[in-house]
């Protein structure tokens, strides 16, 4: 594994993610304490609605977690961020709690400003009132915001805290991997990975992920035997192409290397895999 953030990682992947795992807030009501009834209580008088509150022209409402106010603070994130962000922060300070932050890391996102991004949802997965299910996917986005930004230190213990709460997801168990061979520890990753594919058996990316880890940790034959199994499910796989150019090369098999890059970059000109391809070549074409 590389120590620069994954290809088939990028933050594209967690921007698609954020709308639907922080929404617990508008699918869980909170719950409404009952008050015993007083015995022969004389009929109350039934009190007039209070009106809802009011959106600031341009802005969300300063009320609770409303789902409209939500939608649209995550809509305008796509396509004003700074409007969104500084709307957003108004909202937190009128109160809009978890919904508001995570409208605001939304924003810090389009941004680019991933860091702080990476800070607010790792908090919100830490320590928001969700389910766990939902604490874990916030922890999974904080995972691959840190790994963006070459943090792995974060993105592991990020990983860490929300497999606590969900232990066998396959995207957590996949960040940790990636963040533990990002700083040298491949045994570890080749033991998170290899849950990965006990529990996906037909994923080509945990295959070739742990393929990384068995040729950087000096274990070549485990290594092409992966990548072997990886490109028997996808045989167009670029990352699997890229990878076993990688291994090639290391094993002084420099056509059969060009070979493999020039795979990927003709199966998915356009991806991560077929721009490292291209470096490789580069780099070899004297070889």
């Amino acid at each position: 594994m590389r120590r620069r953030p994954t290809p088939w990682l990028p933050t594209l992947l967690v921007l698609a993610a954020l709308g639907g795992a922080g929404a617990w807030w508008l699918a869980t009501p909170e719950p409404v304490p009952v008050a015993a009834e007083p015995a022969a209580a004389p009929p109350a008088a039934v009190p007039s609605p209070e009106p809802a509150p009011a959106a600031q022209p341009g802005g969300v409402a300063s009320g609770g977690p409303d789902g409209s106010d939500y939608e649209r603070c995550m809509g305008l994130a796509m396509v004003d961020p700074p409007l969104a962000h500084a709307e957003a922060q108004g909202w937190i300070a009128a109160g809009g709690g978890d919904a508001a932050r995570h409208c605001a890391a939304t924003a810090l996102i389009q941004l680019g400003e991933l860091e702080p991004a990476a800070e607010m949802i790792e908090a919100l997965g830490r320590d928001a009132f969700a389910p766990a299910d939902a604490r874990a996917a916030l922890l999974a986005q904080a995972s691959e915001l840190w790994l963006s930004v070459g943090r792995p230190d974060r993105a592991h213990a990020a990983a860490t805290m929300g497999l606590a709460a969900r232990p066998d997801d396959p995207e957590l168990l996949a960040d940790r991997a990636i963040a533990s061979a990002s700083q040298g520890r491949f045994d570890e990753a080749v033991e998170d990975l290899s849950r990965v594919v006990d529990l996906r058996p037909d994923r080509a990316e945990a295959l070739v992920l742990r393929a990384s880890a068995w040729r950087q940790a000096g274990q070549p034959a485990l290594a092409e035997d992966d990548l072997a199994r990886a490109l028997a499910l996808d045989p167009a796989n670029p990352e699997a192409l890229l990878e076993r150019g990688l291994l090639r090369r290391d094993q002084r098999d420099l056509g059969a290397a060009r070979a493999d890059w020039e795979a990927a970059i003709r199966t998915a000109p356009d991806s991560a895999a077929a721009a490292l391809a291209r470096e490789h070549l580069a780099a070899n074409e004297d070889g």
